[in-house]
């Protein structure tokens, strides 16, 4: 099984604690969610290895979109995410 792990901050680089991120199996629609920490990390394990799509929420912020993260077997992939003040939605490929 496979990790996604990784920071959230906000533009000041200061942490996001409680943001919500979503890995989303690609091919299956499959999803797995965890919380931000205190620390503002976040860690997703014993995903399968394929293609996934990760979504990052965060009150009172843009929701972020990360897709292309493809997990081999036994991967660790960090992802830190940088969210942005606002309402709307972001994409970053």
């Amino acid at each position: 099984m496979s990790t996604i792990n990784g920071s959230v901050t906000d533009p000041s680089g200061a942490v996001v604690a409680g943001a919500t991120i979503t890995a989303t199996e690609v091919d299956t629609s499959l999803a797995r969610t965890t919380v931000s920490n205190q620390d503002g990390l976040y860690v997703i394990s014993g995903l399968r290895p394929t293609r996934y799509t990760l979504s990052i929420e965060g009150r009172g912020f843009r929701q972020v979109t990360q897709s292309g993260i493809v997990l081999e077997a036994n991967d660790t992939v960090t992802i830190n995410v940088k969210l942005e003040v606002g309402a709307t939605t972001g994409q970053l490929t």
